[in-house]
């Protein structure tokens, strides 16, 4: 017969790993504010606190993206709903994966 205790256990050991992993995907940290600086570079501010400085430059290579290399469009940037930064050129970042960097 099973041994209830080590079942209970392993199903709290799962319980455990499974709620990080829910939290892991879904929590997202919105950018709550942006300011632009200069040199392809931009400010955020993260709905969990976390400010960063984050340069654009090594992103805008090809297609769509070339097109921010004009400054002006470039400085066009805004918080989307969601939390992420988009261009009015349709070019856009994932808030978490801005997070990240």
């Amino acid at each position: 017969m099973p041994n209830i205790k080590v079942k209970k256990h392993l199903s709290l050991n799962l319980l455990i790993r499974l709620n990080r992993w829910i939290k892991i995907i879904y929590v997202m940290n919105e950018g709550i504010d942006i300011k632009i600086l200069g040199d392809y570079k931009i400010r955020i501010k993260f709905s969990d606190g976390t400010d960063k400085v984050i340069n654009f430059r090594k992103f805008l290579n090809n297609g769509i993206t070339r097109e921010l290399l004009d400054y002006e469009l470039f400085s066009k940037a805004k918080i989307e709903p969601g939390g992420g930064i988009a261009w009015p050129n349709g070019y856009d970042f994932c808030p978490n994966y801005l997070r990240e960097l």
